[in-house]
């Protein structure tokens, strides 16, 4: 997931990098009805940290989280997996 799928500024795109081409890479930050898969990927990153005592996956968490901070304090309702 983090090979394939990680934005360079942090967070994750919805199709990989070996994906066909497309105009622009989707990636989906709000939760809707369900999680974003980006807030899933943080959720499971931290739980993968938590199993394995590997702070790598911390890591990438936490650079997604601080990415999202501004827009989970202004519309918190929008967020709720993220929080």
């Amino acid at each position: 997931m983090i090979a394939h799928f990680r934005a360079p500024d942090g967070g994750f795109y919805d199709t990989s990098d070996d994906h066909e081409t497309l105009i622009t890479r989707p990636r989906d930050l709000q939760d809707n009805a369900t999680p974003s898969g980006n807030a899933m990927a943080v959720t499971v990153l931290l739980k993968l940290a938590g199993f394995t005592n590997d702070m790598r996956y911390a890591d990438v968490a936490h650079q997604a989280l601080a990415q999202m901070q501004p827009m989970m304090a202004q519309h918190p309702l929008g967020f709720g997996q993220w929080l």
